[in-house]
């Protein structure tokens, strides 16, 4: 992919003389700050990715037994948070 960026000069002429210390192309070194510097898509939160999401939430759910007896019916109520 070829995108055109326009920066200031002076942040050019940075770029240039690091590239050049470098021994790479300034187009090089950009890139690689880009790279470094955006987030890969692991790094991205999941909620970001719901496609990925759907699947880890799917394999959560399925990794509990589903023979755990569920909780009684006042046990989600206030007086139910102390217990009986």
């Amino acid at each position: 992919m070829t995108l055109t960026i326009d920066i200031p000069p002076n942040l050019e002429g940075r770029l240039r003389k690091e590239a050049e210390k470098r021994s790479v192309a300034a187009e090089e070194l950009a890139c690689k700050f880009l790279e470094e510097r955006l987030p890969s898509p692991a790094e991205t939160p999941l909620w970001k990715r719901p496609a990925e999401w759907k699947i880890a939430f799917k394999k959560w759910v399925e990794s509990h037994d589903p023979n755990i007896p569920a909780l009684y019916d006042d046990a989600m109520s206030r007086p139910g948070f102390r217990g009986k």
